[in-house]
Formats: structure tokens, C-alpha cells, sequence
């Protein structure tokens, strides 16, 4: 079955702008910090605020599936956080929600699994590409192969800061 038609330029029912805009958000709208960083993971948002003073941005974050509070820290207000909910319908959403509202990058924060000999778990794998089978980015392309990330940070800079902190991290090229 084909997901993408190219040459469909029927306009959706509504935007995530349109939305954002509506009386049916419950948090509020703002314009948001052009870097997010979304926490796919149930545990993000709670060790955030447990561990740094964070305030509230937008109370949530308008949208069809997720409705998680976006929250800045005030030694950094170029960048928001939330929760990007699971799986992929929620992540895209979130995604384009966050585009509404004037984001330019996403770090998406998440787990993933591997199997391999050498691999044990906590180990963290830092991959330099990703086979997109996520179940969206069908609707969006037409044709979706290996992705290949332009990163915040350098590569390089995230692995070292993750030895740092005690991690065994393990070279992202092996792993796919």
C-alpha cells in the first residue's frame, strides 16, 4: 500500500499551526526556543526537574496525541523541554506541533535496544546513521532509506561526555 502520493496537494483538514492557534489547547500557546530536546522515555521529564530548577514555558503542549508541559531551565532558555510521547504517530505529531511553534532542532531522547556479542545492557550506542522503519516517515516520503543526522553536537563531543559520565559507549558505525 502507498502512503505518500506525490502529486497529492489536497490540504489537510488542519495544521498544527491551526491547532496550536485553537480554543481547543488547554496549556496555552507560545513561541517556543528554536532547540527542543524530547524525551521519549517515561522517566525525562521527572529526573529534569528533580535534578535542575526548571519553569514552565507552555502548561501543554498543544497537540492531537501528546499533552506533556514544555519546561525550560533558566541557565539555558535556548532550549525547551518535554515529553515527545512513544512511538511514532506521537513523535511525529510532537514533532510538527514543535515546528508550529518556532522550533529548528529536535534532540530526541530515547531508548533503544540492540543485539550483538559485544553489547551488554546500559551500553550506549551513538549511531551515525538509523534505517528510518519507525511507521511515519512513510507518510512524508515517499521513498525512505538510511538517515544520516546533522548533528547539535558533534558526534564525537556526545560520546566522550557520555564516557565521562561513567558509561560504556560503544562506536555507532557497528551497530544498524
Amino acid at each position: 500500500m502507498q502512503f505518500c502520493f506525490l502529486e497529492d496537494s489536497t490540504r489537510p483538514v488542519f495544521t498544527a499551526e491551526q491547532h496550536a492557534a485553537s480554543s481547543h489547547t488547554r496549556g496555552g500557546s507560545a513561541k517556543l526556543p528554536k532547540r527542543a530536546a524530547a524525551f521519549c522515555l517515561g522517566r525525562g521529564l521527572p529526573v529534569l526537574r528533580e535534578r535542575f530548577e526548571s519553569r514552565i514555558i507552555l502548561d501543554e503542549l498543544p497537540g492531537f496525541i501528546s499533552h506533556s508541559p514544555v519546561l525550560y531551565v533558566p541557565e539555558n532558555d535556548q532550549v525547551c523541554f518535554l515529553d515527545g510521547g512513544r512511538g511514532a504517530p506521537q513523535g511525529a505529531s510532537t514533532v510538527d506541533t514543535l515546528h508550529a511553534l518556532g522550533v529548528e532542532e529536535v534532540l530526541i531522547v530515547g531508548l533503544c535496544g540492540a543485539f550483538g556479542e559485544d553489547i551488554n545492557v546500559c551500553d550506549v550506542v551513538i549511531p551515525r546513521k538509523i534505517l528510518s522503519e519507525e511507521g511515519a516517515s512513510r507518510h512524508y516520503f515517499s521513498q525512505v532509506d538510511w538517515v544520516e543526522p546533522t548533528p547539535i553536537w558533534p558526534f564525537e563531543d556526545l560520546e566522550e561526555y557520555c564516557y565521562n559520565q561513567g558509561f560504556t559507549v560503544k562506536p555507532g558505525d557497528s551497530y544498524y
